[in-house]
């Protein structure tokens, strides 16, 4: 999806196929590395315990890191994988023995190394290599929209890094599903710090333990409209299926490994697909209001200003009908909404200019000459 700068939806090269086949358009491709390889770790382990960057001569080696970053870049562009933008440790905040992680601080210390200065390691190590395309940074990636962000960016150099991204497993309230307006404040913030530091901003990973529909979607409309992301990127795409009574964990739920085994589309993808089916590369967010605070709305327009898409949220217990107006005259419109039981972006009719919205449905209208 798009919003204010032309950017990316898709996680991956791989994905970005799957998601145009699926109706969630993607355009440009993320490189993000959870961790660099053991012999670079201050413990000489991917997982297991707490590490950071190996120290070499008592100083935390990021010219060796900075190396080893373009080296694999290199090293995917030769087998064709070129990446738009990379990442150049994904949560560096956080730590889990079961995962892949490395830790870098906001600042160095005597424990951590500074993910500022590794961030200016690799970018300057980028800009002097020999690559033939030099992919964007963004960061710092942590696992959050709390203050995290703005710690992290108090110590990057703004000419290191294009783009202030951040996931949102923090910053709201607690829980499997989150209530989306919790995140305001948090949001709001980040949106200040990255106007201050003239950088757009990627909300590059969430996705709670049990995310129902309409708070997928909220969290979206949210994340665009308050914070003003350019790029919202959903955690899991094909997942495995989830335990027993459990929600499903990604957009789309696959039974196994095996290209052909049966796949299902949950209401997640849904959520997903009423903001990135009906907009494409270089559309951007323009601004949308509504009369009525339960009904939130979008709205983007084509490069040529010839097309518009919006997207409706009723956020309500009870139905709203919606009228539309545009300031602009457009030959077809066409109304998708998902509501109910069983409505899943499905084809309504517009009629007398009005959208009738039931309690807790989304509706993306698309405008075309």
């Amino acid at each position: 999806m798009y919003a204010d700068t032309p950017s990316v939806v898709s996680a991956s090269w791989i994905i970005q196929a799957v998601l145009r086949r699926l109706g969630a358009c993607g355009a440009n491709s993320v490189m993000k590395i959870g961790l660099p390889p053991a012999y670079l770790k201050s413990n000489a382990l991917t997982k297991g315990s707490r590490g950071t960057l190996l120290r070499t001569a008592g100083s935390y080696d990021y010219a060796q890191f900075a190396d080893w970053w373009v080296r694999s870049i290199a090293a995917y562009t030769a087998q064709g994988v070129v990446p738009d933008y990379i990442s150049i440790q994904n949560e560096p905040d956080f730590f889990n023995a079961g995962w892949e992680t490395c830790q870098l601080d906001t600042a160095e210390d005597a424990t951590n190394a500074g993910y500022g200065r590794a961030l200016d390691a690799v970018s300057a190590a980028i800009a002097s290599s020999a690559l033939a395309t030099k992919p964007k940074i963004i960061g710092p990636e942590n696992s959050g929209a709390n203050n995290g962000v703005q710690r992290y960016l108090n110590n990057m150099s703004s000419a290191s890094f294009d783009v202030l991204a951040h996931h949102l497993y923090n910053g709201g309230m607690a829980g499997n599903d989150p209530a989306p307006d919790s995140f305001a404040t948090a949001m709001t913030n980040v949106a200040n710090a990255a106007s201050n530091a003239g950088k757009p901003i990627f909300m590059t990973e969430f996705a709670p333990q049990a995310p129902s529909l309409l708070n997928t979607a909220w969290m979206i409309q949210n994340a665009l409209t308050t914070e003003g992301v350019s790029a919202y990127i959903y955690w899991g795409l094909i997942w495995a299926p989830p335990a027993a009574g459990a929600a499903p964990a990604g957009l789309v739920t696959i039974a196994g490994a095996d290209p052909s085994s049966p796949y299902t589309i949950n209401d997640t993808y849904y959520a997903m697909k009423h903001f990135a089916r009906w907009t494409d590369p270089e559309w951007v967010r323009v601004g949308a209001a509504s009369s009525v605070d339960a009904v939130r709305s979008s709205a983007f327009v084509s490069p040529d200003g010839a097309s518009l898409t919006v997207v409706l949220l009723n956020t309500d217990s009870v139905e709203h009908v919606v009228s539309v107006g545009s300031g602009a005259t457009f030959a077809s419109t066409t109304v998708y909404r998902t509501s109910g039981a069983d409505e899943r972006a499905a084809a309504v009719p517009y009629g007398a200019d009005a959208i009738p919205l039931p309690a807790s449905s989304i509706a993306t209208l698309v405008l075309t000459p």
